[in-house]
């Protein structure tokens, strides 16, 4: 795991930051050592990788399932049909 190797050789235990964004063409081998392997995995570097995060990935994946099951049954796609539903907890001012 990114993450896990990423603190083995002393990167910061807050997260996981990509530092390059290695292109999709090169060899894993390229890539050798976690900082520069981060960059792979890490969509920009306001998108860390933590600890937890392999845990909301894998929490979130029923979403993007369903998503494409509705695609491919031909149901039109909205922001409306994707979105969350409101929260009804009331915002602190």
């Amino acid at each position: 795991m990114i993450y896990a190797d990423w603190v083995a050789v002393g990167g910061t235990a807050q997260a996981a930051m990509p530092f390059a964004f290695p292109r999709a063409d090169l060899n894993e081998s390229d890539a050798a050592t976690p900082y520069a392997r981060v960059g792979r995995y890490a969509f920009d570097m306001s998108a860390p990788i933590t600890a937890t995060s392999w845990d909301a990935i894998l929490a979130c994946s029923p979403i993007a399932l369903t998503a494409a099951r509705r695609v491919l049954d031909g149901e039109p796609v909205t922001s409306r049909s994707v979105a969350p539903a409101r929260s009804t907890t009331p915002r602190r001012a």
